[in-house]
C-alpha cells in the first residue's frame, strides 16, 4: 500500500511547493480572495485573477494540500481482484481518479474473484467498472 500513498506524498510536496514559491501566506491569500468580484462579471473576474493569481494560487494549493493530507490518513485499497464486495458505494480519495484502482475501505470490504451464491452486500465487478459503470447488487444489475 506504501506505493499507492507515495503517489499522495509526491502530491502534497508538489503543493507545498506552489504554497511556498508564491510568497504569500495563507491568511493574506484568504484576505485576497474575499476581495474577488463575482464570477458573473468575467471582465472583472479575470482582471481581479490576473492581478492576484500567486494569492489565488495559494488558496486552491491549500485547499488541494488539505484534502491530499486527509488522504493520506485513510485506509486505502487498490484491490487485485475481480470483485469487491462492500456495504458502500466505491470513493476515490482526494489526488486519486478512477481508473487508478485506489479506493477508500469502507467497513465492509472483501476482495474476491469468486462470488458467493447470495449476499446483501453490494458487489462491484472491477473488471466490468473498468469499461463501464457496472454494480451489482445481490448477483443482479443495479
Amino acid at each position: 500500500m506504501e506505493n499507492v500513498k507515495q503517489k499522495l506524498i509526491d502530491s502534497i510536496e508538489e503543493q507545498r511547493a506552489i504554497i511556498n514559491k508564491a510568497g504569500v501566506t495563507i491568511d493574506e491569500a484568504l484576505k485576497i480572495q474575499a476581495q474577488a468580484p463575482s464570477i458573473d462579471d468575467p471582465k472583472k473576474y479575470l482582471a481581479f485573477w490576473s492581478t492576484n493569481e500567486a494569492a489565488l494560487n495559494v488558496v486552491n494549493a491549500h485547499r488541494t494540500l488539505t484534502r491530499l493530507e486527509e488522504s493520506l490518513e485513510l485506509d486505502l485499497a487498490k484491490p487485485t481482484t475481480r470483485y469487491v464486495l462492500t456495504d458502500k458505494a466505491l470513493c476515490n480519495p482526494a489526488g486519486f481518479v478512477f481508473e487508478d484502482g485506489v479506493f477508500i475501505k469502507n467497513n465492509v470490504w472483501i476482495e474476491t474473484d469468486r462470488l458467493p451464491r447470495s449476499t446483501n452486500l453490494k458487489v462491484f465487478d472491477l473488471q466490468k467498472l473498468r469499461s463501464k459503470d457496472a454494480v451489482y447488487h445481490n448477483g443482479k444489475a443495479a
